[in-house]
């Protein structure tokens, strides 16, 4: 899963560029309009409120740029790679925590499930931790965010399964059922994260850079 992760790193750098430049934009905007709102007959007041708007729509870029680029690559990869049901098949390895628990017994108990879940997925993410330069980092983060959000599906699935059945949790049951809906599931999840981090962004930030500006109008007078 790895080398699929890397895979889908262009797609994450194509992301990361395109929301740098659509902030790009957006500074030009806000910095205008910050411009207009503390001018006001002085140009040091409408200089500060310019220079104060590009610091922070420069800091809240930087942040939606690299989020928006692990999102970006990890849908691509869920479309294209099916990363999520390779990360399902990896959780569920017969060589890992789950597998072997799976093999040893038709049922587990829930607290159990979730301890050996808990470390499957930490030997998910450490596998992409020696990855170094842009795209290696790329890569990373988009398979610390896959393993955290299949992990998350996976413990939804466990709490279920031992609601309905008493307290113990059939593995290899919810392995299959997990393997063959990820894509779909983590799609789903990605999609909403990408366009409620991005509308979160903007409005708080636009928000943020005219009250800078009416703060300065009122007190630079």
């Amino acid at each position: 899963m790895v080398e699929a992760a890397a895979a889908v790193a262009g797609d994450a750098l194509r992301v990361l560029l395109r929301t740098a430049a659509g902030m790009m934009l957006l500074a030009v905007v806000l910095s205008g309009a910050a411009f207009l709102v503390a001018f006001d007959g002085s140009w040091l007041r409408g200089a500060l409120a310019v220079a104060l708007v590009l610091v922070e729509v420069a800091v809240v870029g930087a942040v939606l740029s690299v989020k928006r680029a692990v999102l970006g690559g990890l849908a691509g990869g869920l479309e294209r790679q099916h990363l999520g049901r390779s990360a399902a098949l990896l959780l569920f390895s017969p060589q890992g925590p789950l597998g072997r628990a799976s093999a040893a017994a038709e049922r587990v108990p829930l607290a159990e499930a979730e301890q050996k879940l808990g470390a499957a997925a930490q030997s998910m993410v450490g596998e992409a931790a020696q990855r170094r330069g842009l795209r290696g980092s790329l890569a990373r983060r988009i398979q610390e965010r896959l393993a955290g959000m299949i992990q998350q599906v996976t413990l939804a699935r466990f709490r279920a399964d031992a609601a309905e059945h008493g307290g113990g949790v059939d593995l290899a049951q919810v392995g299959a059922e997990i393997g063959d809906r990820a894509d779909a599931l983590l799609s789903a999840r990605v999609r909403g994260a990408g366009n409620r981090l991005t509308a979160v962004a903007v409005l708080a930030t636009s928000v943020a850079a005219l009250l800078v500006a009416f703060a300065l109008r009122q007190w630079m007078r």
